[in-house]
Formats: C-alpha cells, structure tokens, sequence
C-alpha cells in the first residue's frame, strides 16, 4: 500500500485537517445536487408529463441510493480504522470485497426492479399515462445500477483514505459528461437518437460508469488498496459482515428523513396546499444552507476511524470540540442570514401571500435550531467512525420521530403551523445537545484507544495469508 493510503490524519494541526477534509467534501456534496438539478431540468424541458414521470422515480432512486449510501458509510468506518491500525492487508481485502458487495447488491436490486416496475409505481399512484415513460427510465436505470453503485462505493474507499480532493474531482467530471449528455441524448441533438426518458437515464449511467473507471484506477495504481485475485468465499462473507455491521444502520437512518417529512408534509397540509409549497420551497434552502454541516460531518468519519485506528482518541476529542464550535457558530450566522433574507428569497419561489408566510415562518421558527442541527449530525458520524453504528441510530431515531413528531403535534395544538415547526426547532435543540455531551463524557471516560473491528475480521488478520475476492496477499500489517 503506497504512502498516500497511509493514515494521513493521524498527525498534523487537527483544525486544519478537518478543513482540508470537509471543503473538498462540501464541493462533492454540491456536485451530486448539481447532477440532479441539470437532469430534472432537462426533462422538465421535455413538457409536464416527462417531468412528472421522472419525479416518480424519486422515491425508488432515493431508496436504493440509500441503501448505497449506508454502504459506503460502512466501508469508510471499517476501511478507515484499518488504515489507521496500519492493516494493509485487511485494507485491501477490505477494499476488494466492497466493491463485490457492490456489484452483488446492483445485479440483486437490478432484477429485482425491473421485475417489478409495474407494481411499484402503480402502487404509488403512477397515473397509466405515464408508466411508459416511467418504465423507459427505470428499465435503463436498473440496467446500469452497477455503474451507479460501485463508484459511489469506490469514491467512499478512496475518501477513508483520507483524500478527499480526488472524489470532489470525480464527481465534478461526472456531471459535466452528465450535462453534456443530457440535451444530445434526451432531445437528439447531432447525430445521435432522440431518447427523452430514456437519454436522461443513459446520460446519467454513462457518466457514473466512467467515474468507475476513474475510481477503479485511483484505488489500484494510486492508493494501492486494489488488487485481482482468486475469492475466498469465508473471507469475503466475514468482509461483508464487518461493512454491513456499520451500512445497515447507516442506510436506516438515510431512510428516516424522509418518513420525517412525509409525516410533517401531512401536517403542514392541513393549513393548505399553498402552506405545503411555502414549507417544501423553505426545506430545499434549508438543505442548501445545511451543505457544510454535512460535510463535516461526513468528514468525522474519515478522521476518527483513522485516529481510533491508531489509538489517538485524544485527537477525536479536539476534533469533536472544534466540530461543535463550527456548527454553532455557522448554525447561528446561517440562521440570522436566511432569516433577514426570506421575505426576499420566498418570492424566488412564488408571490402568493400563504406560500410567502408559510416559508418565512419556516425559516423564523424551525431554523431556530439550526444552530444545533449540524452536532447531531456530526456526533452520529463520529461514532459510526469509531465502528459504533447504534448511537448514530438512537440520535436520529430520537430527533427525527421521537422528539420532533411529538413536539410538532403539540406545537401545532397551541400555536398552529408555526408550533409544528418550532416543534422542529426543538427537537434539533434538544438531540443536538444530548448527543454532543453522551459523545463528549464517552470519550473523556477514555474511549476506545484501538479499533473495534468485527472480531472475525481481526481472527482473519492473524493468518499469514489474506485472501479476498479480488486480492491475494501475504501481509496483514
């Protein structure tokens, strides 16, 4: 394994290394909207009916994303704190394994979904009209699943690497062959077909399978955590074990947000319809606002897997201090900003008086929280670093359904549409709080000073010999 997979966050100004982390990632994140947006405004180019039928495929989209997501989530905390231990041979065997988990997973999903395009989208109210279209997408969409999943899967390896620029890079180059694709493929520019539908599902496929390409290449010949070889059955199952010990929890948590705001969205509409726009139109800010949140968070895993990988949980303890302060002081100025601004950038979405307060209110009550929003999301990152994935799901569990439902019920008896969402408010205060002293007393109890890899993992390392399905070596340290 080259020097540049070593644990390179080990050492260094702790600040600063975050930093460098969360910038790049926060680019990423920005990326992945912009790759969403370009296609949906293509479509929507097509007419109403295309736009329609596109956005009932969000739902499914979202769902396996998820469940990718949690993933790499897992294989970021369990790659990172090998790397840390100084575990080539784990790292690597680790590496070859999740993507065959990837691709495993993409072929399942793939029959799976196509088999089922019917049912499923008329189970969600797909009008008949639309379902061709639905299906043109979906059929092409499944088809190329492995060239959505197993990137994503190799931009998150390459991350517990500790860099974070290369991802960034990747995924920039896939939204502009993305962008570049989409008017030529979906409307037949030049000399290629008109597809509509479909091209927009090619367009996307096309540009994630060369960001496979580029991730494959980074994995084998720059970071060294990539090699071919014969599989070993036992070997590859007690790898998947150890990533989806941390991606089931973490794909389950993705899963909550929008159960989340499907309940909400049912609240806010009994005040109307125009309510329900001023409130979706004031989240889609919101989510933009939250982007280096994220990123920080996102960023902790990578950064305590390493140091607990290497015993420094003293430099988990300073970045989760810093952490804090940056949430609160960005939470804080992000909320004075969207506040003061909202009368203004409410019209950015519609003009009508009940859609206009509905956003404003959104922003002055549920954005008072804000400032807490972001610990909650970076202690539960922290402990999934640390290979703990229940915290991290006890947190989100407890602030999305347990707190802020109960607390917009209530809000909502006693001060209409604005208590639902200073409902919201309070319980992002309440968890965020919480969460940030359990992660804090945990590690000043003296936490763990060495990984908690699975210990079948561990069992395995003690061989001479480490075999996975795409790698053989002779080292495990």
């Amino acid at each position: 394994m080259g020097a540049s997979s070593g644990p390179v966050l080990v050492q260094g100004d702790v600040k600063r290394t975050l930093i460098s982390l969360a910038v790049p990632m926060m680019f990423a994140l920005v990326s992945m909207l912009a790759f969403n947006i370009i296609d949906t405004m293509y479509v929507g180019w097509l007419g109403p009916d295309e736009l329609a039928a596109m956005s009932f495929t969000f739902p499914v989209v979202y769902l396996v994303s998820s469940m990718a997501l949690g993933i790499g989530i897992g294989a970021t905390s369990v790659v990172s704190r090998s790397i840390g231990e100084g575990k080539k041979g784990t790292v690597r065997r680790l590496t070859a394994d999740t993507m065959l988990l990837g691709i495993s997973i993409s072929l399942v999903l793939a029959i799976v979904g196509i088999a089922t395009i019917g049912p499923v989208f008329e189970l969600l109210g797909a009008p008949e009209h639309l379902r061709s279209g639905i299906a043109d997408y979906m059929w092409v969409w499944y088809v190329g699943l492995p060239f959505v999943i197993v990137p994503m899967l190799g931009n998150f390896i390459i991350r517990a690497t500790g860099d974070m620029r290369t991802p960034m890079w990747i995924m920039l180059f896939a939204v502009l062959v993305n962008a570049v694709l989409d008017p030529l493929l979906i409307f037949g520019l030049g000399p290629f077909p008109r597809l509509e539908l479909q091209g927009a599902a090619l367009a996307t496929v096309i540009a994630q399978a060369l960001t496979l390409i580029a991730a494959v290449y980074v994995l084998r010949h720059q970071k060294k955590v990539l090699a071919f070889g014969r599989p070993g059955f036992r070997e590859v199952i007690n790898s998947w074990k150890s990533v989806l010990h941390i991606g089931l929890p973490s794909a389950f948590i993705n899963l909550l947000a929008p159960v989340n705001t499907a309940i909400i969205t049912v609240m806010v509409a009994a005040y109307g319809t125009y309510h329900v726009a001023g409130f979706g139109a004031a989240t889609r800010l919101e989510a933009l606002a939250l982007m280096p949140l994220i990123a920080v968070g996102t960023s902790m895993i990578t950064f305590t897997g390493q140091n607990i990988g290497a015993g420094r949980s003293d430099r988990v303890r300073e970045a989760a201090r810093f952490s804090f302060r940056i949430m609160v002081i960005y939470g804080l100025a992000a909320f004075f900003v969207l506040a003061v601004t909202s009368p203004l950038t409410a019209r950015i979405f519609s003009t009508r008086p009940e859609v206009i307060g509905s956003y404003v209110d959104y922003i002055l009550f549920a954005d008072l929280g804000f400032f807490m929003l972001g610990t909650a999301l970076f202690v539960g990152s922290t402990f999934t670093g640390m290979g703990k994935p229940l915290p991290s799901t006890i947190i989100n569990l407890l602030r999305l359904l347990v707190l802020q439902i109960p607390f917009a019920i209530i809000g909502s008896y006693f001060l209409g549409l604005r208590g639902v969402y200073l409902g919201i408010a309070l319980g992002n205060v309440i968890m965020g709080a919480v969460s940030y002293l359990w992660l804090i007393r945990y590690l000043d109890g003296r936490g763990p000073q060495r990984s908690e890899l699975m210990p079948v993992i561990m069992a395995e390392c003690r061989k001479e010999e480490v075999k996975s399905a795409l790698f053989v070596g002779k080292e495990c340290r």
